[in-house]
């Protein structure tokens, strides 16, 4: 690495840290496979607050930790799909319907194409214990859609922490997630990308669509 004219890291704050003397020849550069077809559209509004996750139903993703804070939010009215499926679902079935919400929350199971349902989303959620880089998160950017996420990949905060209606929050804090819900929904939604990603953060390539930073004006 010290003879390299230069490093790409995925989050600027970790490699840094770990190797100072190369921070003037590091460049972060964000994935780049979203496209066009993932710009948001105008839509009407919803009844009802629409949360969705992509994820399969496995220890690490901590969907129980979800559904527990799901379960504090204030918004009653609210509705929670989970996209995914696997051998903890009797379990999450189960725990909704004990925390009173089974009516509320949709578990569906596998889809192949996500993206309808992202676009009609008003919220996406993650709570894993840890992540790589979530490429559901930055689809759910990409479609104009905040995120409210536990403190679980690298580059959370980095991604996350300036752009309107989005939240990181600790790892396994039901209370911090529940509000940070709260907090996300009670801010007015808008289709323009440009509020949800700051610029610095991912560039959007979608010039066919007027509300991204990219189109022409």
């Amino acid at each position: 690495m010290a003879a390299a004219e230069g490093v790409c890291p995925v989050a600027r704050g970790e490699p840094v840290g770990a190797l100072p003397g190369l921070a003037k020849r590091m460049v972060t550069v964000p994935n780049a496979y979203i496209d066009d077809a993932m710009c948001p559209r105008p839509r009407a509004a919803n009844a009802a607050p629409q949360l969705l996750t992509l994820a399969r139903m496995m220890p690490q993703k901590r969907l129980d930790l979800m559904l527990d804070a799901f379960a504090r939010v204030e918004r009653r009215g609210a509705r929670l799909t989970i996209l995914g499926d696997g051998p903890l679902r009797p379990m999450l079935e189960q725990r909704a319907a004990a925390l009173g919400i089974g009516d509320r929350v949709a578990m569906p199971g596998f889809v192949a194409d996500v993206l309808p349902a992202l676009r009609e989303a008003d919220l996406f959620l993650l709570s894993s214990d840890y992540e790589g880089l979530p490429a559901a998160a930055l689809e759910a950017l990409a479609c104009g859609v905040p995120v409210v996420t536990t403190d679980c990949f690298a580059s959370a905060r980095d991604l996350l922490g300036g752009a309107a209606g989005c939240a990181v929050t600790p790892v396994g804090d039901t209370a911090a997630l529940a509000q940070a819900i709260d907090r996300s929904l009670a801010q007015p939604r808008n289709a323009d990308c440009s509020w949800i990603v700051p610029p610095a953060a991912m560039r959007l390539r979608c010039p066919s669509s007027p509300g991204c930073p990219s189109s022409p004006r």
